[in-house]
């Protein structure tokens, strides 16, 4: 069985899981309780207009070129919205018409969901409280697992010094070889070819973690090594 390299390995690790973590674009919160809403009986042009004005709307209010775009606004026109909602039949692209669109504004400004406001580039259009929905405060299931890593992070601090100690009579424990063995590793890693292993990686969190482990133990192991 091959032991798996040290050297460097924590370094390129954290590198894998910073890229891996972020998605360009940023993101935008979109309710479960839209499943249960009128939004659903809506036609597939209105459905996709709503979703894609939550994702288009300013998450922050900026200035571009001297024009102020506030929070949760979106400086669109008619065109751009069509070219939004196109879909392909076949090899065909369909857009859906200005009538539609112009009856979608209408009908979710008469509903208060949105309010309209008209320019010389096209017309602005502000999404009713945005705020409110884009704010992970105001979910249940948010609040309740924030809770949790809150008592959760009170009961580590207290347990860690425990297991410190635990931790460290495990690393003193001999392994077959010189270097850090196979053993450490997350089940299916075990074999796997360090030089492939950043690209190909698609192992649980659980795996990523119980490796990140094992290299903060082999990296401790290689250090008290070099001091004997």
């Amino acid at each position: 069985m091959r032991a798996f390299p040290v050297r460097g390995v924590k370094k390129a690790l954290l590198k894998w899981q910073s890229a891996m973590e972020k998605i360009k674009g940023g993101y935008a919160a979109v309710a479960r309780k839209l499943l249960t809403s009128e939004v659903m009986l809506w036609s597939p042009v209105w459905f996709k207009l709503w979703v894609w004005l939550i994702v288009k709307a300013n998450h922050k209010t900026v200035r571009k070129g001297g024009v102020v775009y506030h929070r949760g606004e979106v400086l669109t026109s008619y065109s751009e919205m069509r070219n939004a909602c196109a879909y392909k039949i076949g090899y065909r692209l369909e857009k859906p018409s200005k009538s539609a669109i112009r009856d979608f504004c209408e009908a979710t400004t008469k509903a208060r969901m949105i309010a309209t406001t008209k320019t010389t580039r096209g017309f602005w259009i502000k999404i009713d409280k945005y705020d409110y929905f884009q704010n992970p405060s105001n979910y249940e299931a948010h609040n309740e697992s924030h809770n949790k890593r809150t008592i959760s992070a009170q009961r580590g601090h207290t347990v860690n010094k425990n297991e410190k100690n635990e931790k460290n009579e495990n690393i003193r424990e001999k392994t077959s070889g010189d270097s850090p063995q196979t053993p450490f590793l997350p089940k299916g890693l075990q074999q796997q070819n360090t030089s492939n292993f950043l690209n190909d990686f698609t192992g649980s969190l659980e795996d990523w973690n119980r490796l990140m482990a094992w290299s903060d133990r082999a990296h401790l192991k290689l250090d008290q090594e070099r001091k004997r």
